[in-house]
């Protein structure tokens, strides 16, 4: 090993490791791995020193990662690397060689975290463009039982998002596709079976076996399962029409629903009027505080001045009718919403 090195000179102590391996003791804490070598090295002046840490066969697998924040339509060509050693591997860069009949070839470099025991890592090296990935999303929202009492609605609901992922295969390689579908805190993966599938903090990382030259279709579905218990008149006009409509609900839960919107929507056309009249009001105030500004800028008794104090009280009569219709309607939309009160507290379905 000395000769090889160019000369590197080794203390008496590693003379016996010479020819053979010689294992580096690891320590693993939280976010790193060291190594103690069991002999020390001298390097002279201008030379350069590797020494291998680990010499060690760990099991790897070529796939296809599918990303589609990455890239929408090809995946990553990636080793899928599994540390079954008695020690964490370190950080750092790794060069990627696949060795054929004849040759090796140099296909990359990825970026290894640190690598516990027992771990496996996906490290993306290229983008395979030989395979090709389009996607089909749907959802919908289904009821499965559901009971309108005392004004609380309460419901057994199921959020489901489906995709379709069509694949197209490398023309003349088989290939293992690793989908990579998202996952949010509460969802279920329900199709495919979650057998071999493995999980990351936002991903379902799903495998599929596509043949060389050929497309196949696969769906992914989850479900988000939940209990809602809601005050039916705290429910918003959109909602009320979503639930009128659903055909998970009963046909006279369904009316129930079609009723309150009708009352919301009466309310929330006095909530309009409301507004229209108070910005007319408004327009009002700004033009009695323009006209007050000029009445103290004319003189005292003058033609000018007796015509400003007439559209005074011309506006202060404007500025009286518009808060007598906002009282009015103010008042209407209480008894639209005790309407709805009264109407939500007696139904029992």
């Amino acid at each position: 090993m000395a000769r090889g090195m160019g000369g590197l000179m080794a203390r008496d102590e590693a003379a016996d490791a010479v020819g053979k391996p010689v294992a580096a003791e690891s320590k693993e804490a939280a976010t790193q791995v060291t190594f103690h070598m069991p002999f020390t090295v001298t390097v002279l002046n201008g030379q350069s020193l590797a020494v291998p840490i680990v010499d060690k066969q760990v099991p790897g697998e070529l796939v296809s990662l599918y990303q589609p924040e990455t890239h929408a339509r090809h995946p990553l060509a990636a080793l899928k690397l599994t540390n079954d050693t008695d020690s964490g591997l370190p950080p750092g860069v790794l060069t990627l060689y696949e060795r054929l009949d004849n040759e090796t070839d140099y296909v990359g470099d990825a970026q290894l975290a640190t690598l516990p025991v027992g771990e496996a890592r996906m490290l993306a090296f290229a983008l395979d463009q030989k395979v090709l990935i389009d996607r089909e999303d749907k959802a919908e929202t289904r009821i499965s039982k559901a009971t309108l009492a005392n004004g609380i609605f309460k419901a057994s609901i199921v959020d489901e998002r489906t995709t379709i992922y069509t694949i197209k295969g490398a023309t003349k390689e088989d290939r293992r596709v690793v989908i990579e579908h998202p996952r949010s805190a509460g969802w279920e993966l329900t199709t495919p079976d979650s057998k071999g599938v493995e999980m990351t903090d936002t991903a379902f990382r799903i495998p599929f076996d596509v043949k060389a030259g050929a497309t196949i279709k696969q769906t992914v579905t989850t479900q988000w399962p939940r209990d809602e218990e809601l005050r039916l008149v705290d429910l918003d006009l959109d909602l009320i029409l979503a639930y009128a409509s659903n055909d998970g609900l009963t046909p006279a839960q369904q009316r129930a629903f079609a009723r309150m919107g009708e009352m919301k929507r009466d309310t929330e056309t006095l909530d309009r009027q409301i507004q229209t009249e108070s910005n007319a009001r408004d327009r009002v105030f700004e033009e009695q505080e323009r006209i007050r500004e000029n009445i103290k800028a004319v003189p005292d008794g003058s033609d000018i001045q007796r015509r400003y104090l007439r559209s005074m009280d011309e506006l202060e009569n404007q500025a009286e009718a518009h808060k007598r219709a906002i009282d009015r309607l103010e008042q209407q939309r209480v008894n639209e919403r005790q309407r709805l009160a009264d109407y939500v507290a007696g139904l029992q379905l």
